[in-house]
C-alpha cells in the first residue's frame, strides 16, 4: 500500500514463422545516426503503404526508423533521459545535467518540458556523470565522464576544457564529483587512491592518498561529500564491511581517518551519501541490499551510527520499500522531514525517519540518483524522466546567499562601480576592497539587481580582492572578487639623479623621475638654469618599472651651477601633484684641484685629481625622502632618528677613490634627541648610506654639530643618530665587505677599540700579498676602506677568491671576498 501506483503489461506474440530469413533493420545503430547503441525495447509499426517500421527505445530517448533501410530519427519532446547528476545556475533557473551514454546538457533559463538543451563539449558517446555549477560565479561549470575525467567552462557553457587530474581506468567508471556552496571554488572528486581536491574550481587537483587498507574506493558507487554546514569535514567512501570503511576529514580534505562500521550487521557497498544542512557532525549513507537497512545515520561524525529506514529481521517496520536507495536530502527548515531518493520514486519521512511515505508532489515514480537543493529550489536527476525541479520558498529563510557579482568596474571618475544581483532576503551586506570598508549595503527582503558606486580609497590601488560579505540570522556568506584598481590619488612623484641601471646605458646624463600611483599619468618638466634660463623638456621617454612608470627628459648635462627641475603630473582621474628639486652640477677633469658642489650654497666637497679616473659631472641635491629610483617604498630606519635631508650624489664621471664629506647638524635637532633619549651620546650619531633596501653604517661620529666620513661613491647618504650604535667600539672586527661578489670595487668595514697600528692587506688563495690597503696608526673608531680589484702596481687582478685581513696589535681577522669580472 506504501508504493506508487503503476500498471505493468505483458505481451506474448506467437505465429507461425514462414520462410524464416535475417534482415538488417536499419542502416546504422550508432549515436550519431540517431540512436544510441544501448537498446531497451524493440516495436515494429505498419505502414500506409504496407512498408515496416521500426520504434527504439534506447539509452539517448526514442528513436525512429520509417523503413527497415532508413536511418535511425532522434524523437524530441519526450522526457526520457537518464540523468545521473544535476545543479542549478545560481540566480536563475537554468540547469546543468549528467546523462547516461549522452554526455552533459545545460539548458537556456527558465526553460519548460518541452525546451531543447545545450551539448557541453564532452567525449561524443561519453557517459555525462556529477555536474556542478560555482553557486557564486554562473559563468563556471563543471561535469564529468567515466573513469574520473572531468571539464570545465568559465564562460558559462560556450567553451569547455579538460581539467586535468591526473585520471586513470582505475578511477571509479562512475565519477563522482562535489562542491561546497560555502566555499564553492572548493572540489573533490573520488579516486581509487584516496580522494582529488581542487581550490580554484577546477583549473588544478593535488591527489589526497588515503593510505589506509580500508580504503576500497574504486567501485562505480564510490562517493564524496563536503559538510553543507562545515567545509573542513569530507566524507569519502565505498562500503561498510569488514574488508572497507567510510572515512571523514576534518581538515578540508587533508586528511582522512575511518570511522566505525554499523553495529547492527555486516552490509557492503554503499550507493549513497549525504550531509545534514544543520549539524556539521551528522551524515548519512545509503545502501541497497535486499532486505536490508537503507539508509544509516550518523551524529557523532562515525563513531555510531543508526538505522533511520526501520528495517528488522529484514523487514522495514517504518514503511520504506525493499529497493535501491541513491541519495537523501534533509530540508534546513525542519530536519525531520527528509526525502529518499529510491529507484521507485521519491519517498518522505516528516517524523526523522519513524515512518516513510511515497511523496506524490507531482513528479512521476522514476528511478531517482541525486536530490539536489539550490537556493529556493530542490532539483532532482531522475534515470529516465528528466530533470524535475520544486520550488520551496522556506529553504532560503534561515540563512545568507552572498550576491552574485555582474561587474565590478572604475568608472571616469576613478569610483568604482558595482553591479550585483542580492539573492533573497539579508540582514545586510558589507563590501571590502582588502582592508578598506568601501560599503554598506543595508536589508533586502527578495533577490534583486542592484547597481551603485563608492569612491575610491586614496590608498587603494593595484591588484586587490573585493569581498562581499552577507549577514543573515548571525550567518555570513561570502563572495570575492579580483580586480584592478587605477589610483585616484595625486601622482606620487620621485625625482632622481642619472640612474642608468634603472632605465638604459644610453640615458645615463639623463635626469629622470618616478611617476608612482596612476597609470601612464600626463607629465611635464621645466628646467631653470642657474642663470635664469629655462628649458622646457617636454620630449619624454619613458620605462615601465615593477611598480610606477619611470619617465626621462632629454636634458644633457653640459653646464655647470645650479638647475631647478620642477615636474607635474596629472592621472587618468584628473588629480595632480607637483615636485620641485634644485641639483647642483659640477664638472670633473683630471687635472688640478677638484670640488664637487652642493645645492644651496652649502660647503663644497674637496677631491684630488688623482681620484678622477675619467672626466664628467657629477650632479648632488639634498632631499627629504629617497627617490623611488632607489628603493621600492621608503626603508625602515627602525629606532633611529635622521638628521636633516638626504644627500643624493650621482653622475657620469669616473671616481678612483672615497668621497671625504663633512655633514653637520644643528643644536635643536640635538636637544631632541637628548629629550627623547637620556642616555644620549653624540658619539652615537654617523653617516649612513641607503643600499639594497637598508641604511648601512659607513662611518664618522657627530661632534659639536659636525659628522665627516668617508663616502664609498655615488649613492644617498644621510646623518642619523642611532640609539643602539657604540660610539667607541669594544672590540676588534672586521665587517664581510660589500657588495660581494664585487666588480670592480667593493667596500671593506672594520673597527678598532683603542689607537692601533692597523694594517689592512689583500692576499690571494696562495697566501700571497695583493696590495695593502691601510698601514698606519689610527684612533680608536669605525672606517671604511674600498678596494678596487688592482694590485700594489696597479694593475686589475683575475677574478677569484681573495683573502682580506685586519692586523690591529696583536688582532688578526681575515675574511673572504669574491671578484667576478
Amino acid at each position: 500500500d506504501n508504493l506508487p501506483s503503476s500498471e505493468a503489461n505483458l505481451q506474448i506474440l506467437y505465429g507461425e514463422v514462414v520462410n524464416s530469413s535475417v534482415t538488417r533493420l536499419a542502416e546504422n545503430f550508432s549515436q550519431a545516426h540517431g540512436a544510441h547503441v544501448d537498446h531497451h525495447n524493440l516495436k515494429a509499426f505498419k505502414n500506409a503503404d504496407g512498408s515496416y517500421g521500426l520504434i527504439n527505445a534506447n539509452d539517448g530517448g526514442v528513436a525512429y526508423a520509417t523503413t527497415l533501410d532508413a536511418r535511425w530519427v532522434r524523437t524530441v519532446g519526450i522526457n526520457s533521459t537518464q540523468y545521473y547528476g544535476v545543479d542549478k545556475k545560481p540566480g536563475a533557473n537554468a540547469y546543468l545535467a549528467g546523462a547516461q551514454d549522452n554526455g552533459t546538457w545545460y539548458s537556456n533559463e527558465d526553460p519548460d518540458s518541452s525546451s531543447e538543451w545545450n551539448y557541453g563539449q564532452f567525449s561524443v558517446n561519453a557517459d555525462g556523470f556529477n555536474v556542478v555549477w560555482h553557486f557564486n560565479d554562473p559563468k563556471k561549470m563543471i561535469g564529468s565522464w567515466q573513469f574520473g575525467n572531468l571539464e570545465r567552462s568559465v564562460d558559462g557553457g560556450k567553451t569547455w576544457s579538460v581539467s586535468n587530474r591526473g585520471s586513470s581506468n582505475t578511477d571509479p567508471f562512475i565519477t563522482k564529483i562535489t562542491g561546497s556552496q560555502i566555499k564553492p571554488d572548493m572540489l573533490f572528486a573520488v579516486s581509487s587512491r584516496g580522494v582529488y581536491k581542487s581550490t580554484n574550481f577546477g583549473k588544478t587537483w593535488v591527489t589526497k592518498v588515503i593510505e589506509n587498507e580500508a580504503w576500497t574506493a574504486g567501485g562505480s558507487f564510490s562517493n564524496v561529500k563536503v559538510s553543507k554546514v562545515n567545509p573542513n569535514i569530507v566524507w569519502a567512501g565505498d562500503r561498510m564491511s569488514s574488508t572497507g570503511r567510510i572515512f571523514v576529514s576534518t581538515d578540508e580534505g587533508e586528511t582522512f581517518q575511518p570511522v566505525n562500521n554499523y553495529a547492527g550487521i555486516t552490509l557492503g557497498r554503499i550507493s549513497g551519501m549525504s550531509t545534514d544542512p544543520v549539524s556539521d557532525s551528522t551524515a548519512y549513507v545509503m545502501f541497497s541490499f535486499d532486505n536490508a537497512p537503507k539508509i544509516l545515520k550518523t551524529t557523532d561524525l562515525g563513531q555510531t551510527w543508526i538505522d533511520i529506514s526501520g528495517y528488522s529481521n529484514g523487514v522495514s517496520t517504518a514503511g520504506f520499500p525493499n529497493v535501491a536507495v541513491y541519495d537523501l536530502l534533509v530540508m534546513p527548515f525542519d530536519t525531520d522531514m527528509m526525502w529518499a531518493g529510491t529507484e521507485i520514486g521519491l519517498f518522505e519521512t516528516t517524523d526523522g525517519g519513524a515512518s516513510w511515505h511515497f511523496a506524490d508532489y507531482g513528479m512521476p515514480a522514476a528511478s531517482i540518483w541525486q536530490l539536489k537543493e539550490v537556493e529556493d529550489q530542490i532539483v532532482v536527476a531522475t534515470h529516465g524522466r528528466g530533470v524535475w525541479s520544486i520550488t520551496i520558498p522556506q529553504l532560503t529563510e534561515d540563512k545568507p546567499y552572498a550576491p552574485l557579482i555582474s561587474s565590478i568596474t572604475q568608472d571616469s571618475d576613478g569610483d568604482i562601480k558595482f553591479s550585483l544581483k542580492m539573492r533573497f532576503a539579508s540582514d545586510s551586506t558589507v563590501i571590502w576592497a582588502g582592508t578598506n570598508k568601501l560599503a554598506v549595503v543595508g536589508s533586502v527582503k527578495a533577490t534583486v539587481d542592484t547597481v551603485f558606486t563608492v569612491p575610491t580609497p586614496k590608498t587603494l590601488s593595484g591588484k586587490v580582492k573585493i569581498s562581499l560579505l552577507a549577514y543573515k540570522n548571525g550567518k555570513v556568506r561570502e563572495n570575492s572578487r579580483s580586480v584592478t584598481i587605477n589610483s585616484t590619488a595625486s601622482p606620487d612623484i620621485a625625482l632622481g639623479m642619472l640612474a642608468a641601471e634603472v632605465v638604459k646605458a644610453n640615458l645615463r646624463s639623463y635626469l629622470v623621475s618616478d611617476i608612482k600611483l596612476g597609470v601612464n599619468p600626463e607629465i611635464s618638466y621645466e628646467l631653470t638654469k642657474g642663470d635664469g634660463t629655462k628649458v622646457a623638456s617636454n620630449d619624454l621617454m619613458s620605462y615601465i618599472g615593477s611598480s610606477s612608470f619611470v619617465y626621462a627628459t632629454k636634458y644633457k648635462l653640459k653646464d655647470t651651477g645650479s638647475l631647478k627641475v620642477t615636474v607635474s603630473a596629472r592621472n587618468q582621474f584628473g588629480a595632480t601633484s607637483e615636485l620641485v628639486e634644485t641639483y647642483a652640477i659640477s664638472s670633473l677633469t683630471k687635472t688640478g684641484v677638484q670640488s664637487i658642489s652642493l645645492p644651496d650654497g652649502r660647503e663644497p666637497v674637496r677631491i684630488s685629481a688623482s681620484s678622477v679616473a675619467s672626466p664628467g659631472y657629477v650632479v648632488t641635491s639634498f632631499s627629504d625622502r629617497l627617490t623611488q629610483l632607489a628603493a621600492s617604498a621608503n626603508a625602515d630606519e627602525g629606532d633611529m632618528i635622521r638628521l636633516g635631508e638626504i644627500l643624493n650624489i650621482d653622475g657620469n664621471a669616473g671616481l678612483t677613490g672615497v668621497l671625504s664629506l663633512p655633514f653637520t647638524y644643528d643644536d635643536a635637532a640635538v636637544q631632541s634627541i637628548s629629550e627623547e633619549f637620556g642616555d644620549f651620546e653624540e658619539g652615537r650619531i654617523g653617516v649612513y648610506q641607503y643600499v639594497s633596501g637598508d641604511w648601512q653604517y659607513v662611518g664618522g661620529y657627530g661632534n659639536n654639530g659636525r659628522v665627516e666620513a668617508l663616502l664609498p661613491g655615488y649613492g644617498q647618504y644621510a646623518v642619523f643618530y642611532n640609539p643602539d650604535a657604540v660610539a667607541v667600539p669594544e672590540t676588534f672586527n672586521l665587517e664581510q665587505n660589500f657588495p660581494n661578489p664585487f666588480n670592480p670595487t667593493t667596500t671593506i668595514r672594520y673597527q678598532i677599540p683603542s689607537t692601533a697600528q692597523v694594517k689592512v692587506t689583500v692576499y690571494n688563495m696562495l697566501g700571497r700579498e695583493i696590495t695593502t690597503l691601510v698601514n698606519g696608526v689610527q684612533d680608536a673608531g669605525f672606517y671604511t676602506v674600498q678596494w678596487k680589484g688592482i694590485n700594489h702596481q696597479g694593475r686589475q687582478v683575475a677574478s677569484g677568491l681573495y683573502v682580506y685581513t685586519l692586523q690591529a696589535g696583536n688582532t688578526r681577522i681575515s675574511r673572504k671576498m669574491l671578484l667576478v669580472r
